[in-house]
């Protein structure tokens, strides 16, 4: 059975995270403590090779789980055996995503799954009753996710409706928990009027922000990250010139909440509907008049609304066609951090900080299709990079398996050599003891055997120690589903969306033919850029004894 994997499947959901008074049998701990008490008591389950899959913070409504893809991977590659968990909400709160699994897949890649305190093996399990029985259940677990999610929408509201919850407050306002409401900020409210005064003076939104850039004032989130006392975040503060922009003032002319009005309940997030959030239309949402003290008058902010608005045009409207790049929103710019915009002509990406005065950001226009070719290119050497690091660590450890065998015959010469020397030291306390051994001559046989014996046990624990290091090595989960998605990408030979998603976390671009890419999974992209620059180390080595065509480098 040790040729065998056990897969302990372990998730906790956020909201089971955000919960106040949170059931402890469904943290990682717990669910893992009763996994591994249950083994101790089934023999057939713990003499198998354990494995852990743990999703912290997902939610089971569907499947969109790191762990639980990089487990489905390795059960359809044939690498796990058995499957266990907490319960059958644990895999996933879907009747329908559970119902295939338990009674489908499962079954057709023979592995036995079990659920402890929904007592079903399905190694125990066939008839029609208990299959039946493991249906209802998954039905509720769908129904008690989608009632939680109604329940903590509720509460939310009821809080809001009650005056009791305000949320984080704007720019210009500090919140107050205990009295639950919005205070006035003595440092930036002066900034919150300046915006509406030279807005009612007929300022743009563009210039306003060049003129505070002027002035030096801080942003938004340059302040919230020098006044931490406030409890706002400043982690979005990542540029290296944090600037005024027109989206930023855009946000404060149409705020209400400088009226001392609170609009509550803007946007919505489901739990069940893969976590999306959605915009609430303005007549659902919840609005208190009089909440807190305005900054602004009601006469101010109409006057800046009048002053903003535009004569409706008498040309007609050009029709932008939508960008289609899969690129989008993966763009960065590396002179200050935003994503990138693309030009009505869906042909070219360019920094939208250009425009403003004090910006260091060129406005250089990117060719969409340039940065597609480049990323495409980088992506296939990495895919395939990463095809042939787990092949490497394949053949790597095809060799440890053969030098383990090595080693093991090695041990089992040395233990047999080790018995028959502590069998001769046996009897020469046998001689002596009859007397037909002086015990000068015992002494100094039995140093000699004590001597071979120290040193056979001295070379026993070293050829353990080395067969345990090569019984450690294994290839990553990571890299493992990584690679076997890899070959999947390339096989569609086209730089997609999905593909981006699942390997690139952002394109930093620093000027024309000036990009860098990130990755996701930084770890193991680290070590596969590591690999590389020795290879081609050994290439360069190479070539300087045996002339070879020169390649340019990719960038990993």
């Amino acid at each position: 059975m040790a040729s065998f994997t056990l897969a302990a499947y372990l998730r906790l959901s956020k909201a089971d995270g955000d919960l106040s008074k949170k059931n402890e049998s469904n943290s990682i701990s717990n669910q893992r403590t009763l996994i591994k008490n249950y083994l101790l008591t089934h023999p057939d389950l713990s003499a198998m090779k354990y494995r852990e899959f743990v999703d912290d913070g997902y939610t089971g409504t569907n499947t969109q789980r790191p762990a639980f893809k990089k487990l489905i991977a390795q059960a359809k590659a044939g690498k796990i055996h058995a499957v266990i968990v907490k319960d059958l909400s644990r895999f996933s709160r879907d009747y329908l995503v559970l119902g295939d699994y338990v009674e489908q897949i499962f079954p057709m890649l023979g592995i036995r799954f079990l659920s402890i305190n929904d007592h079903y093996d399905s190694k125990e399990t066939n008839s029609y009753l208990e299959t039946m029985n493991i249906a209802l259940q998954s039905l509720v677990y769908s129904y008690y996710s989608k009632d939680l999610s109604k329940k903590r929408a509720s509460s939310v509201e009821y809080r809001m409706k009650s005056g009791t919850f305000i949320g984080s407050a704007p720019y210009g306002y500090i919140s107050n928990w205990k009295l639950h409401c919005y205070e006035i900020d003595p440092e930036t409210a002066p900034v919150v009027q300046l915006i509406f005064t030279l807005a009612s003076q007929g300022m743009r939104p563009t210039a306003i922000a060049n003129y505070l850039n002027g002035q030096k004032i801080l942003t938004p989130a340059q302040y919230n990250a020098s006044h931490p006392e406030h409890g706002k975040s400043g982690k979005y503060w990542k540029t290296t010139q944090p600037l005024w922009k027109y989206t930023m003032v855009s946000r404060i002319l149409s705020n209400t909440a400088y009226l001392g009005d609170l609009e509550m309940r803007k946007t919505h997030t489901s739990l069940t509907e893969q976590n999306k959030t959605v915009s609430v239309p303005p007549k659902e949402r919840l609005i208190r008049t009089h909440a807190h003290k305005p900054i602004i008058s009601r006469e101010l902010y109409d006057a800046a609304h009048r002053a903003l608005e535009r004569p409706p045009s008498t040309r007609p409207k050009k029709k932008i066609p939508p960008v289609t790049t899969p690129l989008k929103g993966k763009l960065q710019c590396g002179f200050c951090g935003m994503t990138l915009r693309f030009r009505n002509d869906g042909k070219n990406a360019f920094c939208l900080s250009s425009q403003l005065k004090h910006s260091i950001c060129p406005g250089t226009n990117y060719p969409i299709d340039k940065l597609e070719q480049f990323v495409y290119q980088q992506i296939t050497f990495a895919l395939r990079q990463l095809i042939l690091m787990k092949e490497k660590q394949e053949l790597e450890i095809q060799e440890a398996q053969k030098q383990m065998k090595l080693y093991q015959a090695k041990i089992t010469l040395l233990n047999n050599r080790l018995n028959t020397l502590q069998n001769e030291k046996r009897k020469l306390f046998e001689l002596m003891a009859d007397g037909t051994l002086s015990p000068n001559a015992f002494d100094s046989q039995k140093s000699s055997l004590q001597k071979n014996i120290d040193s056979i046990q001295q070379d026993l624990t070293n050829l353990y120690q080395e067969k345990e290091k090569l019984a450690e090595q294994s290839i990553s989960d990571e890299l493992i589903h990584l690679a076997e998605t890899a070959r999947e990408y390339l096989a569609v030979n086209e730089l997609t969306e999905d593909l981006l998603q699942t390997y690139v976390e952002t394109i930093t671009i620093f000027g024309p033919d000036k990009y860098q890419i990130k990755w996701k999974h930084e770890e193991l992209f680290a070590a596969l850029s590591e690999q590389f620059q020795k290879a081609r180390q050994t290439q360069i080595n190479h070539d300087s004894i045996v002339p070879s065509q020169e390649e340019e480098k990719p960038y990993i």
